[in-house]
């Protein structure tokens, strides 16, 4: 995994079964190519009661260019504050998380945000 120390992080904490999710992907992926190198780190939290076994093939078909790690729901609990998914969380580079975003979010929203926090 990336060094996240000095850089934005997006956390999407995201489920196969959301549409939301779904239609997100592309742009998530606009975000990480055309920001990376500006420091910004995408990650995806999928959220899956068979995250032992890894990714589904139905998750890389989606096509997310960003690591996405699955876990258990069972243990979100332990990993963010988030309770309910989809979900968004963006970190400052000092890994303070500045913005949540439950549920649906717009993408100009999120780019705005993002591109405020890589200014910093």
């Amino acid at each position: 995994m990336t060094d996240l120390k000095g850089r934005v992080v997006l956390l999407d904490v995201c489920a196969l079964w959301s549409p939301a999710n779904r239609a997100l992907i592309p742009e998530l992926n606009r975000l990480h190519d055309e920001e990376q190198a500006a420091g910004l780190t995408v990650i995806g939290l999928a959220v899956d009661a068979n995250a032992r076994a890894g990714l589904t093939a139905e998750w890389q078909e989606l096509g997310a260019r960003y690591p996405i790690v699955a876990t258990p729901r069972a243990s979100l609990s332990r990993l963010t504050s988030v309770r309910s998914v989809p979900a968004r969380l963006l970190y400052d580079r000092k890994g303070q998380l500045r913005k949540q975003y439950p549920g649906e979010v717009s993408p100009d929203v999120l780019r705005a945000d993002v591109g405020e926090l890589i200014k910093e």
